[in-house]
């Protein structure tokens, strides 16, 4: 098993400065790396399952954390930030199904998607509700 790059690396733009939060997304990012690397070195559909599926439950505990701290400084943006950690957590669970019934594989595209929406809902999502909170 030779590691291959990561596909995201952490950086200091990823920070949110809510140590809780941050280990989380640190913990989201290193589950995104590992299924690219599995991916990478053609690991089997068992192993490249159980990195999906812990991917998954840690992504809905990660948003639970997330979703009460809005919730205790009464967040304005709650409802849409809410909306999508539905919306993603809904695509991955319909992804995993397809990937359990054989009918889609784990692709660079997939990859990317998961690397895109997480800097992305990091950097500009996240960082919103965190000036309600470090202000």
């Amino acid at each position: 098993w030779k590691k291959s790059m990561p596909l995201i690396i952490w950086n200091n733009e990823l920070e949110t400065s809510i140590p809780i939060v941050d280990e989380q997304h640190q913990n989201l990012v290193m589950l995104i790396n590992d299924l690219f690397d599995a991916m990478n070195n053609g690991k089997s559909k068992e192993v490249l399952g159980e990195i999906l599926q812990e991917l998954i439950n840690y992504s809905v505990e990660h948003f639970t954390t997330e979703e009460d701290l809005m919730r205790k400084v009464n967040f304005s943006g709650f409802d849409t930030h809410f909306k999508e950690h539905l919306i993603f957590t809904q695509k991955v669970v319909e992804f995993n199904n397809q990937f359990i019934d054989g009918n889609v594989r784990i692709t660079l595209q997939l990859m990317n998607f998961l690397k895109d929406w997480i800097s992305n809902h990091i950097m500009v999502v996240d960082k919103l509700f965190v000036s309600a909170i470090v202000g």
